[in-house]
């Protein structure tokens, strides 16, 4: 036994008559009685050695409590309350040791349970927080396979995502966002994860995997768009428009959340310029004004000819 309980009430009524030697010989008694579970020895300086009495008077201590609280017997000095406690102890042993073989065993199965959870959702392109719940591990598992289920998984049907044209393009970016009735969005609703931006990012990570990008929903950046609120569209347009540039070039490179992050960034500044935001004026745009300054090509927003748009109001005079 490493344990025993001790009544500091009836221990106190019991060796309030004991001297400061005495009480600690009697202590030191009832350790080694518990942890041997069993009598101490019948030779009395074997029992003078178990408590460490070198002193005569220590000695004379342990003396002393062996005669007033240890009986003797064949097999060596009895404590009636120690035995007591010690049969309570021995009873339970078996039913304490079933207890924590089975707390072990599920220790250990929910350990190897969270081990392929991680192992799943990494094979996903998921790597969550080393101290991630068991029951949010589980809604992201769910939440992937769900949609995973449900996502086309090759680039045929990507072709019905009108793609959203570029700058070079006017009068089709109406059409990016038409889609035909019978072939809409691979959405899927799935329970909410404990982090609707956590959930918004394996919605997009795995929207756009299952169609040829490697990236991982742990990704800076795939969170950043789940936090600009990137629509399902937007990331396939960019996909498409990723997939050309690859074939353009003939380059075998897979296509990352870079490549993915910067088409995105000029998808979301040309629609917000279609609804009146302002965008930063680039190199193009300047050369592009000043061709149109001088060849007289200005139009007006609705594309007509501006007959006033090199006119300058004032007031002519001749210069002497």
């Amino acid at each position: 036994m490493n344990y025993y309980e001790h009544h500091i009430g009836d221990y106190i009524k019991a060796t309030a008559h004991l001297s400061m030697v005495e009480d600690a010989a009697y202590r030191r008694l009832l350790d080694v009685y518990y942890t041997r579970e069993g009598p101490l020895p019948v030779d009395r300086k074997a029992v003078q050695k178990l408590a460490r009495a070198q002193s005569k008077d220590e000695r004379a201590a342990v003396e002393y409590v062996l005669e007033e609280f240890f009986e003797l017997d064949a097999n060596g000095w009895h404590q009636r309350r120690c035995d007591e406690e010690i049969a309570k102890y021995l009873e339970k042993a078996p039913k304490a040791k079933e207890k924590r073989d089975n707390a072990r065993d599920r220790q250990q199965r929910a350990r190897e349970r969270r081990a392929a959870m991680f192992e799943e959702l990494r094979l996903h392109g998921i790597t969550p927080p080393w101290d991630t719940k068991t029951g949010e591990l589980e809604t992201l598992l769910l939440r992937t396979k769900d949609t995973s289920r449900h996502a086309p998984v090759t680039r045929d049907n990507t072709a019905t995502q009108a793609p959203v044209p570029s700058p070079q393009t006017p009068g089709v970016h109406a059409a990016a966002t038409d889609q035909r009735e019978e072939d809409p969005p691979s959405r899927v609703d799935v329970p909410l994860a404990a982090d609707p931006i956590t959930g918004r990012a394996i919605e997009l990570a795995s929207l756009l995997r299952q169609r040829g990008a490697a990236l991982q929903a742990s990704d800076p950046r795939v969170r950043v768009w789940a936090e600009k609120g990137i629509t399902d569209a937007q990331a396939l347009t960019a996909l498409e428009r990723a997939h050309e540039r690859r074939e353009a070039r003939a380059s075998p490179q897979p296509i990352n959340a870079g490549l993915l992050d910067s088409i995105l960034t000029d998808i979301t500044t040309l629609e917000g310029n279609d609804h009146g935001t302002p965008h930063r004026t680039t190199a193009a745009d300047r050369r592009a004004a000043v061709i149109a300054e001088l060849t007289g090509a200005n139009r007006t927003s609705q594309g007509e000819h501006d007959p006033d748009a090199r006119t300058l109001p004032g007031e002519a005079r001749r210069v002497r």
